[in-house]
C-alpha cells in the first residue's frame, strides 16, 4: 500500500491509497492563520471532491461555531460561514472526538484563548467502506445502556451506597455521551443527505432562516424504512402510534389530561410529578401499558377504576403515601411488581390471585391479616423481594405468618414488633439481603440468622432489644458471606466479643443512633475498630458520634485497615460544639479515595494534605479559617470537593485557588451562611473545570 500524492499546497497535502481494493482519498491540513489564505485552502479542498471515499483531517485554524472558542476577542461569523460552506460543498461529516474539548490554547495567563482547531471529517462513502471498523455508535449506545442497567440492577439488589452511586453517575454520563455522539452523527448524515439531494446555492441560507423561526414545529418524520411523512395529520397519527414511553418529571401539574388515553401504544408511564393528585379514567385506554410508576406524587389518594382495564400491566409502583386501589386488582394476572400497597379490606384476598409477582411491598399490616397474608404469599412461588411493614409510629405487632416461603426470595424487609423471630426467616437459604426494623428481638433470636448461607447485607434497625451482644451473635463460621452490617439501637451498650474468623467477607460496618454503645470487641470503641483481625476485607468505614476522647484508639484502629478506600467520621453535632478528633499521630491507609469529615476542627489535620490518591473530599461544619482550606489546593488527584459550612470567613481571595491549584478538580460545592464575597480567581487553576464540571455555591 503505497500512497500516491494527488495534490498539495503550502496548507495541505492530498494522497490516494488503495486499501483492500478500495481507492481512498486522504487530505491532511495545516492551515495558515489569515482568512484570505483559508479561502484558497477551501477552494482547493472542494476541487479535490471526486466521489471516492474521502477523509480530511488536521489543523484547520478555524472554528465553525461560537461555542468552539473561549476567551477575549470576537467570533468571526463570516470566516465560520466560509469554513462551513467548504464542509457542505464536500459533503463531509464531522467525526465526534474524545478527550479535551479545546485542542488549542495560547497558553497565556492573561487573555487566555482556547479553541477547537483540530478535527476530522469523512464522507458517507468512507463510512460505508469502513462499516465494520469505524466506531459503531449504535453498539456504543447499546453497550452504555447495558452497563447502566447492570449497575441499576445492583442498586436494586444491594441498595444504594456511595460506590454504586458514583458508578451509576459515571454510567449515566457514559450513556449520555454515547447518545450525544449518536445524535451528532445522525445530524451530520441528515445534513449531507439534504446537500446531495437539494439546492446548494444561496437559497440554503434563506431556508435555514425559516427553519430557525419554526424550530419548535415538526414538519415531517422519517420512518424506520426511510420513507418520509409530511402531511400534518399523518405526522400526528404516526407519533401517537409509535409513542411507547412517557416519563414526566417535575411538571407542576395537578391533573393528568384526558388526552393521555390517546397514547394507546404506551408501554411505560412514569409520573414523577409531586403535585399530581389525579389520573383520569381515560388511562384505561392504554391497553398495552406494562409499567405505571406513581411513586412520586405526594397528594394522590385514589386510583381511577379505569386502571382495572390494564390487563397487561406488569409493574405497578406506588408511593408510601397511601393511594387507594379500586377493588378487583386480582385481574392483574401478569403483574410482577406491586409496591406501595396498603392492607385494606378485600386487598389480601385479591393478592392470592397475583401468582406471577416477583416483588411485593405491603404496608399497614397487622396481626388480623396473618392467615390471609400467609395463604397469598405461599401462592407467589416466583417472589424475589418481599417487604411487610406495620403502621408507622404505632406499637403494632407484625403478623406471625405460618407459611413455607417462596423458594427464591432474595430480599426480605420486616418492619414492626415481633414476639419471636419467624422460623421461616431462618430457613430462607436463597436470602441475600435482610432488614429487620423495630422488631426488638433478644440476642439469642438474632443469632439464628448467622447460618443463612448467602446473606450479604444485614440491616438491624431497632431490631435488638438487649443491652449486650455476646460472641454467640457472631461465632466462628457465622455469617460466611456477610459483606454489610448496619446496626442501629438506642438500648445497646456493649458488644463483648467476636470470634476470630467470623464474618470473613465483612467490608462495611455501620453503627448509627447507638448513643449508649460504649464497648465493642478487641478495642472497638463507639464504632472504632482497633484489633478486630477478622475484618481484614474492610474497605469502607462510616463512624458517627466520634469525639476527641477517642483519638488514640481511632488512629491505631484505622491505620491497620490497609485496604480501606472510603472513610467517614461524623461527630454527630452540626452546631460546632463537639470536636472531631484531629488524629495527630495518624498515617492514613494509602488507598483511601474518599474522605468525609463532619464536625468542628481546630485545624485541618496535617495528614489530609498528604493523601495523594484522594479523589473526593467532604468537610462539613468544620468552621476552619480560610488559610487552612488553602492547603487542599495541592492534592494532586482531587476531583470532587464539598465545603459545607467548612469555612468561617466572609470573603474568599484568589489565594484559595491560585495558578496550579486544584489541578484535577471537576466539581466544587460550597455552602456557607457567612460567605459574602469571592473577590478573585486567577486564570489557569482548576483546569478540569473546563471540560466537564461545575462549581455550586449555596450561601
Amino acid at each position: 500500500m503505497k500512497p500516491i500524492v494527488s495534490s498539495m499546497s503550502n496548507q495541505f497535502i492530498s494522497f490516494q491509497v488503495i486499501w483492500y481494493g478500495n481507492s481512498l482519498d486522504i487530505s491532511v491540513v495545516f492551515a495558515k492563520c489569515l482568512r484570505v489564505d483559508h479561502r484558497s485552502l477551501w477552494r482547493d479542498l472542494v476541487a479535490g471532491t471526486n466521489g471516492r471515499p474521502r477523509m480530511i483531517l488536521g489543523d484547520f485554524n478555524a472554528t465553525l461555531f461560537n461555542h468552539e472558542r473561549r476567551g477575549p476577542g470576537r467570533f468571526c461569523t463570516g470566516a465560520a460561514a466560509e469554513f462551513g460552506a467548504m464542509v457542505d460543498a464536500t459533503s463531509m461529516i464531522q467525526v465526534p472526538s474524545s478527550g479535551r474539548k479545546f485542542t488549542w490554547s495560547n497558553n497565556r495567563k492573561r487573555g487566555n484563548v482556547s479553541a477547537i482547531l483540530d478535527r476530522s471529517f469523512v464522507n458517507s462513502d468512507w463510512l460505508n467502506s469502513f462499516s465494520d471498523s469505524f466506531p459503531n455508535l449504535e453498539v456504543d449506545v447499546a453497550s452504555a445502556k447495558a452497563d447502566l442497567e447492570i449497575i441499576q440492577e445492583r442498586i436494586e439488589d444491594e441498595g444504594m451506597n456511595d460506590d454504586l452511586f458514583n458508578l451509576e453517575a459515571d454510567a449515566k454520563i457514559h450513556h449520555w455521551k454515547a447518545l450525544e455522539n449518536h445524535e451528532k452523527m445522525w445530524v451530520e448524515k441528515s445534513r449531507v443527505k439534504w446537500l446531495k439531494e437539494g439546492d446548494r446555492n444561496s437559497r440554503f441560507y434563506h431556508v435555514m432562516a425559516e427553519v430557525k423561526r419554526s424550530k419548535n414545529a415538526i414538519h415531517s418524520i422519517v420512518r424506520a424504512d426511510e420513507t418520509e411523512i409530511k402531511d400534518q395529520d399523518q405526522v400526528g397519527n404516526y407519533i401517537v402510534d409509535y409513542f411507547q414511553v412517557l416519563d414526566l418529571e417535575d411538571l407542576k401539574i395537578k391533573t393528568l389530561p384526558e388526552e393521555i388515553g390517546y397514547l394507546i401504544h404506551l408501554r411505560y408511564l412514569g409520573l414523577k410529578c409531586p403535585a399530581l393528585d389525579e389520573i383520569p379514567e381515560s388511562i384505561g385506554n392504554l391497553q398495552n401499558l406494562l409499567t405505571l410508576d406513581i411513586r412520586w406524587p405526594r397528594s394522590m389518594r385514589v386510583l381511577p377504576s379505569g386502571i382495572l382495564k390494564l390487563v397487561e400491566l406488569r409493574h405497578l409502583m406506588m408511593s408510601m403515601n397511601e393511594i387507594k386501589v379500586p377493588p378487583g386488582i386480582g385481574i392483574f394476572s401478569n403483574l410482577q411488581s406491586l409496591t406501595g400497597l396498603f392492607a385494606r379490606p378485600g386487598i389480601l384476598e385479591e393478592l392470592s390471585k397475583l401468582t406471577q409477582l416477583k416483588e411485593l411491598q405491603l404496608n399497614d399490616v397487622s396481626e388480623e391479616h396473618a392467615s390471609e397474608l400467609s395463604a397469598s404469599i405461599m401462592n407467589m412461588r416466583r417472589l424475589l423481594r418481599l417487604s411487610i411493614r406495620t403502621r408507622f409510629g404505632e406499637d403494632e405487632m407484625l403478623p406471625m405468618l405460618d407459611l413455607s416461603p417462596p423458594p427464591f426470595i432474595r430480599k426480605l424487609h420486616l418492619s414492626g414488633r415481633l414476639i419471636d423471630l419467624l422460623d421461616w426467616v431462618c430457613s430462607m437459604e436463597s436470602l441475600t439481603k435482610l432488614t429487620l426494623a423495630y422488631s426488638f428481638q433478644p440476642e439469642e433470636a438474632l443469632s439464628l440468622l448467622l447460618f443463612l448461607p448467602y446473606l450479604k447485607h444485614l440491616n438491624l434497625c431497632g431490631a435488638c432489644n438487649s443491652k449486650q451482644i455476646n460472641k454467640e451473635f457472631c461465632p466462628l463460621g457465622g455469617f460466611p458471606k456477610l459483606e454489610t452490617l448496619k446496626v442501629s439501637s438506642e438500648k445497646l451498650v456493649e458488644w463483648t466479643e467476636i470470634e476470630k474468623g467470623a464474618s470473613p467477607c465483612l467490608a462495611f460496618l455501620f453503627f448509627h443512633n447507638s448513643l449508649q454503645l460504649m464497648n465493642l470487641p478487641e478495642g472497638l470503641q463507639l464504632g472504632i475498630i482497633e484489633e478486630l483481625r477478622s475484618l481484614t476485607q474492610l474497605r469502607k468505614l462510616e463512624l458517627k458520634d466520634v469525639s476527641e476522647e477517642h483519638a488514640n484508639e481511632l488512629s491505631a484502629s484505622i491505620m491497620k485497615m490497609r485496604g480501606l478506600v472510603s472513610l467517614s467520621l461524623d461527630s454527630g453535632d452540626h452546631r460546632g460544639k463537639e470536636l472531631l478528633p484531629t488524629l495527630e499521630l495518624f498515617s492514613p491507609p494509602q488507598f483511601i479515595r474518599k474522605l468525609s469529615l463532619d464536625g468542628r476542627l481546630v485545624d485541618l489535620p496535617h495528614w489530609v494534605c498528604y493523601m495523594e490518591k484522594l479523589t473526593k473530599l467532604s468537610l462539613g461544619f468544620s468552621f476552619l479559617p480560610e488559610e487552612a482550606v488553602f492547603l487542599l489546593q495541592l492534592l494532586p488527584n482531587l476531583k470532587h470537593l464539598t465545603l459545607w459550612e467548612a469555612c468561617k470567613v466572609k470573603k474568599m481571595n484568589k489565594e484559595f485557588c491560585p495558578v496550579g491549584g486544584f489541578p484535577k478538580l471537576e466539581a466544587l460545592v460550597i455552602a456557607s451562611m457567612k460567605l459574602m464575597e469571592w473577590t478573585e480567581i486567577e486564570e489557569g487553576p482548576c483546569q478540569a473545570w473546563y471540560s466537564s464540571a461545575s462549581a455550586i455555591v449555596h450561601s
